[in-house]
């Protein structure tokens, strides 16, 4: 019962098409709309064979597919109790910051600072501001700076991970992503979405890389409110239709390369996951017990 998933990937990966010569192949396509796209653009590469099509297009070699990830994903219950030992199998350095809120803090500091000094890390607690702004990623890059840290934890929901990611930006910080619901899909991106101090939305911000630890206690989602699961299994079962859009129209992914084949396989076992787990899921937040369902919808 107490077994982490643990899941290690390379930061990025980049392949070139299949060929060094442009390559024809006999695809089907079912939409009308669909086909006078793709003779539209001769650049399509290594499509998924069971997508049905009916036309033949040339492959170049001039386009990459790219996926990113983080470079650790570890989940189980009572996971944050192997927070230092995770970063320390990284190499990951001290100092660090910790950000989180009240709930984050009062549920999980003593684990993290156990955790945390067993391991040799020096460390310093720093309350959320509340909100994603320009001004609080600032404000955690500062203090980052001033204690000379090496890697910032964020403990808490999208607000405060996006915070942190932000502020890495500036102060040249690992991160480790430690979300205490699953609500959304900061934990694992490179996306950061910046708001004004009224909640209204800002802008965007890239980092240059994915956290390079994603660590999650299931005992504390379990207890999260009802709302925040169900509102992530809607934010999730979208993953699918986007990946499939955008692999029926031969688009770029957000990382600026082709789609690959894991990507739009990972969004697919996503899709079934959460059909078949979904609501044995959100039972077990409403009686607050980690079950597999909701290890494997977290996931």
């Amino acid at each position: 019962n107490n077994k982490l998933h643990i899941i290690g990937t390379q930061v990025g990966v980049r392949r070139e098409s299949l060929s060094h010569k442009s390559t024809d192949f006999s695809w089907n396509v079912t939409s009308p709309i669909l086909a006078s796209s793709l003779h539209k653009n001769a650049e399509i590469l290594n499509s998924k064979r069971d997508i049905p099509i009916n036309t033949t297009l040339t492959m170049s070699n001039n386009r990459l597919k790219v996926f990113g990830s983080p470079e650790k994903y570890v989940q189980g219950r009572n996971a944050t109790a192997h927070i230092g030992e995770e970063m320390e199998k990284l190499g990951m350095k001290g100092p660090v910051v910790v950000v989180s809120t009240s709930t984050p803090y009062r549920l999980l500091a003593s684990k993290w600072e156990k955790a945390l000094t067993d391991h040799g890390y020096e460390f310093t607690n720093v309350q959320f501001g509340g909100v994603c702004t320009a001004d609080e990623a600032d404000r955690i890059s500062e203090e980052a700076k001033r204690l000379r840290a090496k890697t910032l934890v964020a403990f808490g929901g999208g607000q405060i991970i996006d915070a942190v990611r932000a502020a890495s930006i500036l102060c040249d910080c690992e991160v480790v992503s430690c979300p205490t619901l699953a609500s959304t899909d900061a934990p694992c991106s490179c996306l950061c979405v910046m708001y004004h101090g009224d909640h209204s939305f800002h802008e965007y911000r890239l980092t240059r890389r994915h956290p390079t630890l994603v660590l999650v206690d299931t005992s504390v989602v379990a207890v999260a409110p009802r709302r925040m699961l169900v509102g992530g299994l809607g934010d999730a079962l979208a993953t699918w239709f986007e990946s499939r859009s955008v692999r029926e129209a031969n688009s770029n992914n957000f990382l600026g390369g082709m789609q690959t084949e894991t990507g739009l396989a990972l969004s697919k076992l996503c899709y079934n996951t959460l059909i078949e787990d979904g609501p044995s899921a959100v039972q077990s937040v409403d009686a607050k017990a980690v079950t597999p369902a909701l290890e494997r919808v977290v996931e």
